[in-house]
């Protein structure tokens, strides 16, 4: 039995963090049970603050979400590369490769607990229900006084009955779904070397093994509630109502709490703190059932203590405290009156755990064999402390198990070459992504033949310089020949090949003359405002020998052909801008030649003959060039994740906007980023904003968002107000605290097919709009994000817009008869099948009734539609909108 004097008195651990730029963000917004409310924000009274000595636990269950606020603001750097990280003896040494460390305000260092967690996870499988992350000796982390020396983060919550709503950060933390809780326990110079010492001396309460026993834990303990007469009430709690009550006996816990033992009528006497795990944490933890719990008391209304001195709930528990009271009862059900029955309960709550142990180390520095001692001494005892303190009722698993390791090659494969008959030379860039400490790639060989069949000849590189390996592929006159590249990590037993088929789709180059014209792709611009000119145009060339120049040929209406360079813009892209000058109803026709490095300066073509780009009123943008859109954060510290993604374009295009990852993964946490549209003038009754779209974002339901998207306008560079699309939005804002007001609209939810969004600006002019597509999401679990493409801005005096089926076949008749009394019809011709929308608009914009909606194949077709009776004569619009594009809009008379 471990006794303990009393603790020298000090000042109580109070630590909030502050944000002063960052909306305040919610607790965990999953409904507890009902009548369950987590009271994890209230703070002991100041005057009670002198009464407590420094606590080692600077645990806050409600610091978690402003944790993870605070790290989104801050810059993200990209990781560096170490050369110090891999697993020793069942540790995780982990190198801070640049992202781990920052510091507050007061310039006090702080762990980025999200990037360590991410670089755990790189190199770990997901089988850990808790990491322990401890720094190297002479590292420290502040939380919050002095005497803070460790920490729990709370990662996922999945029981019920404890105190706790269900949540989750796990998306905006980066680890995936089994983990629930990360340990920071700081520096290994803060621990004595004898495990079960006092970690600040002679006095004080708590060992290393206690501390760690006692961070773990609450993922469980202590935030329960128990029901009086009616109230909710704390009697069991104490220090920031998540610990148990200097007061309450439980049996000596971790969790602080006391022993008592009742010595006489009314007089208690603490007798043991920190010890085990009591039969109520063991309840709450799932390690025991309901009927196994009697009652367990609170000494109330304590007078006469011995010694003498002030004790509260709050006190850090120690040996040898008397005093008189009045004990209450408390059980089980007074906690389930208040929070429901623990579920999963007892019987079936998993009694086995599994925990990481992580040392972290400076950057550019090894773990000394002190450090990985002592931590590799803590490990192995922490499953007997464990075990030992639930009466044997769990088990911890400290062993670690990584990934496989990987290595990462970085090459430029050799082009075709006219010239041959000499070795050519080539590089490699390779380097161990995961493995043992101080791993590296040993050997690189190149497997290279002659033509396309037969044995490869197996030809080793050399080391030039860390992580590089350079060689020379042999002489060859004329012909083809193919090769791969395998790196090895002779140490782990790793090898990667490239490319990762190997001899089955090997590199391949020619030796000899070059025929073939360069490999040009090209999105033409059918039709664009003349508010937009010049007009961006992109043209992707490639070519196996390499490319020489690019550039435009254009002709502005009747006028002389022109030439003009492009521009390299990186990779195989390359722009220039064409049309300056011209008016409306002009035609330009262009198109890009480019020229390859061969002996036959052989040529490409963006087309055959010439694209024709009509010059018009109408505002259109597929996003396929160059365009004047642009984007940011709205609000200072939230995120902005706009680009531009190739492979995801509404129909017929390459191209659109993305606001969301670009890996794959969900969007990340606290964005609230814009794409912004140039000025757009000349807006008045009847023009229209149409543009495609898809989604996923998070929702509670059909109606209730937590993230969400819109379009806002401004008129003549006034305030931001919300754009009403046709039809309205699908949500509305459920929470108070994000960019977006509460209850305000938005689309959110799930719609991933693309569909066609109208928005009439004729109510915004007359004047100048800018519009913005603004995304919004909180610091919890996100989905894909919000795709935009194909936007148009029409004006009621242009007849044709952003055709979407190309080729001289296509044709659009004009509507008869005009006007028109009780029939309208149209005539059109097709180059290929395509949906079909006719609709009749009045000079609003408004739709006033869809006189055709079909699938038509190629040809030639009439529509014809009856107008609606009662219609008020006037001027109309009719529109024909195909594949989801406005591709006509005649103005139509109605005689009534």
């Amino acid at each position: 039995m471990k006794r303990r004097v009393a603790p020298v008195l000090g000042v109580a651990l109070l630590f909030l963090v502050a944000l002063a730029t960052a909306a305040p963000l919610p607790v965990p917004r999953t409904r507890p049970l009902p009548g369950s409310m987590p009271r994890l924000d209230v703070a002991p009274l100041a005057a009670e603050r002198d009464a407590v000595a420094q606590s080692p636990c600077g645990t806050g269950i409600d610091r978690m979400p402003e944790f993870l606020a605070q790290w989104a603001e801050r810059p993200q750097p990209l990781p560096l590369a170490t050369s110090y990280s891999g697993d020793t003896d069942n540790l995780a040494v982990l190198e801070d490769d640049g992202t781990f460390f920052y510091t507050n305000l007061n310039n006090q260092p702080l762990l980025d607990i999200a990037a360590v967690t991410r670089a755990f996870y790189r190199g770990h499988p997901d089988q850990y229900d808790a990491i322990a992350i401890y720094l190297a000796s002479g590292q420290t982390q502040w939380l919050g006084s002095p005497g803070a020396l460790a920490a729990a983060w709370l990662v996922r919550n999945d029981t019920d009955g404890i105190g706790l709503a269900r949540f989750d950060y796990g998306a905006a933390l980066g680890s995936p779904p089994g983990l629930r809780i990360v340990l920071t326990m700081n520096g290994l110079q803060r621990y004595p070397s004898d495990l079960d010492a006092p970690i600040g001396g002679d006095g004080d309460t708590f060992s290393t093994m206690d501390v760690l026993a006692h961070e773990f834990a609450h993922r469980w303990l202590a935030y329960t509630f128990v029901d009086s007469a009616g109230t909710e009430s704390p009697a069991l709690l104490g220090r920031d109502q998540q610990h148990w009550n200097f007061f309450a006996d439980v049996d000596g816990s971790y969790m602080e709490g006391c022993e008592w033992a009742q010595v006489g009528p009314d007089s208690f006497r603490t007798t043991e703190v920190s010890e085990r795990f009591g039969v109520l944490d063991q309840y709450l933890m799932g390690l025991r059932t309901r009927a196994e719990i009697d009652s367990f008391i609170v000494v109330n209304a304590p007078t006469d203590f011995t010694p003498p001195g002030t004790y509260i709930p709050i006190t850090t528990p120690f040996v040898g405290l008397g005093c008189d009271g009045r004990a209450t009862a408390w059980r089980i059900p007074d906690i389930e009156a208040v929070h429901g029955p623990r579920v999963p309960d007892g019987a079936v709550s998993p009694r086995g755990f599994r925990v990481a142990f992580v040392l972290v180390t400076p950057r550019g520095t090894p773990a000394t064999a002190a450090d990985l001692g002592k931590l590799g001494a803590i490990r192995q005892r922490f499953p007997l402390t464990l075990n030992a303190g639930t009466d044997g009722r769990a088990s911890v698993d400290c062993t670690l198990e990584a990934l496989p390791a990987t290595i990462s090659l970085t090459h430029a494969p050799l082009r075709d070459s006219e010239s041959g008959g000499s070795p050519r030379p080539l590089g490699v860039s390779a380097r161990v992504l995961r493995g043992a400490a101080g791993a590296s790639v040993t050997r690189i060989e190149l497997s290279w033949r002659e033509g396309d069949s037969g044995p490869f000849t197996l030809i080793a590189l050399a080391a030039a310089g860390q992580d590089s390996f350079a060689g020379s592929a042999p002489a060859l006159s004329t012909g083809d020949a193919q090769y791969y590249l395998q790196a090895y990590d002779d140490v782990a037993g790793t090898m990667e090949t490239l490319p990762r088929a190997g001899a089955a789709e090997p590199f391949r180059y020619h030796i000899g003359p070059d025929l073939t014209p360069p490999l040009l792709r090209h999105t033409p611009v059918q039709a664009q405002s003349r508010d937009r000119l010049p007009q961006g145009l992109l043209a992707r060339v490639d070519d196996a020998l390499g490319v020489d120049s690019v550039w435009c040929e254009y002709r502005i209406g009747p006028g002389a052909l022109q030439i003009l360079g492009a521009t390299h813009a990186g990779g195989d892209s390359f722009t220039v801008a064409i049309g300056a000058g011209a008016t409306t109803g002009e035609r330009i026709a262009y198109r890009f030649v480019a020229r390859d490095r061969a002996v036959a300066a052989n040529l490409a073509y963006s087309a055959v003959g010439f694209d024709t780009m009509r010059v018009v009123h109408d505002w259109v943008d597929d996003f396929e060039n160059p365009t004047p859109f642009f984007h940011y954060n709205v609000l200072y510290s939230w995120r902005d994740a706009w680009h531009v993604e190739p492979g995801a374009s509404s129909p017929d295009g390459e191209f659109a906007w993305h606001c969301g990852s670009q890996d794959g993964t969900p969007y990340g946490a606290h964005e609230d980023a814009a794409l912004y549209s140039p000025l757009i003038p000349g807006v008045g009754p009847g023009v229209t904003l149409s543009f495609d779209h898809r989604y996923d974002l998070e929702s509670l339901d059909g109606t209730s968002a937590w993230d969400g998207a819109r379009v806002e306008i401004s008129v003549n560079n006034g305030a931001w107000q919300v754009a009403n699309p046709v039809g309205g939005y699908s949500h509305s804002m459920l929470s108070a605290n994000m960019p977006f007001a509460r209850n305000s609209p938005c689309w959110s939810g799930r719609s991933l097919a693309w569909r066609t969004e109208t928005i009439d600006l004729g109510g915004y002019g007359p004047g100048s709009v800018r519009m913005r597509f603004r995304m919004c999401a909180d610091d919890f679990v996100g989905g894909q994000g919000w795709w935009v493409d194909r936007l148009r801005v029409h004006f009621p005096d242009n007849e044709t817009v952003g055709v979407p089926l190309q080729g001289d076949a296509m044709a659009v008749g004009g509507a008869w008869p005009n006007p028109a009394h009780e029939r309208l019809n149209q005539s059109l011709r097709l180059p290929r099948g395509a949906d079909v929308l006719w609709t009749l608009h009045d000079v609003l914009g408004r739709r006033v009734r869809v006189l055709a909606s079909a699938h038509l194949g190629a040809g030639a077709h009439e529509l014809g539609a009856d107008l609606p009776r009662g219609l008020a004569g006037g001027i109309y619009f009719a529109r024909l909108n195909l594949g989801g594009s406005v591709v006509a809009s005649q103005r139509v008379a109605i005689l009534e």
